[in-house]
């Protein structure tokens, strides 16, 4: 049996009509995973895998130059469970809204 744990942090601050910045992290993480032994009468347990972590890390800033249309631009980080290091990409996104009536 394992155990899984996970943790999310987002801020988001205006700091103008227009500009914005927001921040996310995500942690999750899980126990040991623990099996039975199937070939012995025992019931011996055994870790099958040490305990694993995955974080995912996300920054942006966003422009709104008009009520329908945002621009957005900032950083991506991302760690796989059982990777020792962070993948970091640049990330931009063009946010058009339209209510349809």
């Amino acid at each position: 049996m394992t155990t899984g744990r996970a943790l999310t942090v987002t801020g988001v601050r205006t700091l103008s009509p227009r500009w914005y910045v927001a921040a996310r992290l995500q942690h999750e993480s899980t126990t040991d995973a623990l099996v039975r032994s199937s070939r012995s009468a025992s019931l011996a347990v055994h870790a099958l895998t040490e305990p694993q972590t995955q974080l995912t890390v996300e920054t942006v800033a966003g422009l709104r130059l008009t009520p329908e249309l945002t621009v957005r631009a900032g950083y991506y980080g991302y760690r796989e469970f059982g990777e020792p290091d962070l993948e970091s990409h640049a990330v931009c996104s063009i946010v058009w809204t339209q209510r349809w009536h």
